[in-house]
């Protein structure tokens, strides 16, 4: 689908999501007209930020109340002049590029694992969050699991949990790939959501702490 396909197909949702009477029959084109031109300009600026990886990841540590120790950080994107990250991937999500943002943000979460081990330094093991549109996907699936394949020394430090920005509709199929992916040569650790994992954190002694911190930039990688 091009980028042009996209911007469209989100405006014609967002026009029809409208509430009745937002627009009156005079205006509705220009309306429309201006809600396109407007979402092709959004999307353009999402593909340049994943053409350039012009985005880093941010750290949250994860730490046992019962030791006090770090138990594992969350890697969290920011991404400069887009506003709320939480908006950013909710978008990208609506116009089907939240896929390549996925593998991206894995690739970049590998490189910081893979600079610590170049350099002889401990790293916490780091937790990536997936979109269950990417989990849906079995092209992105085996895309994912190419991208882990040649790094199973590291995979051990890298947690994955499903996001809750997209509905799951078929959980049973989403346990599945899961259950697939986490028996694969992937050897990450797989969960079946955000909420699971803080269900079992919180059963845990465990706790987000504030404030995270930034490693690098994942620009030009």
């Amino acid at each position: 689908m091009s980028d042009v396909a996209r911007a469209l197909s989100y405006t014609l949702h967002k026009f029809a999501a409208e509430e009745p009477g937002a627009f009156g029959i005079a205006d509705i084109n220009e309306a429309v007209v201006d809600m396109l031109h407007n979402t092709v300009g959004r999307v353009a600026q999402v593909r340049r930020i994943l053409e350039q990886r012009d985005f880093h990841l941010a750290f949250q540590p994860i730490v046992s109340l019962a030791t006090g120790k770090l138990h594992h950080v969350e890697a969290l994107i920011r991404v400069g002049d887009c506003g709320s990250p939480a908006e950013f991937i909710a978008f990208a999500e609506r116009i089907g590029l939240i896929c390549d943002l996925d593998l991206l943000v894995c690739q970049a979460a590998l490189d910081v694992l893979k600079q610590a081990e170049d350099q002889g330094r401990a790293v916490p093991d780091i937790a990536i969050n997936l979109s269950a549109v990417s989990l849906a996907s079995p092209l992105i699936i085996e895309q994912l699991q190419a991208l882990l394949r040649p790094h199973q020394g590291l995979t051990r430090k890298l947690l994955v949990e499903v996001t809750e920005t997209a509905t799951v509709n078929d959980f049973q199929g989403l346990n599945r790939v899961l259950g697939t992916c986490a028996s694969s040569a992937c050897g990450s650790a797989w969960t079946t959501s955000a909420a699971a994992r803080r269900r079992s954190c919180r059963s845990t002694n465990c706790a987000w702490i504030m404030p995270s911190w930034t490693v690098g930039s994942c620009k030009g990688r």
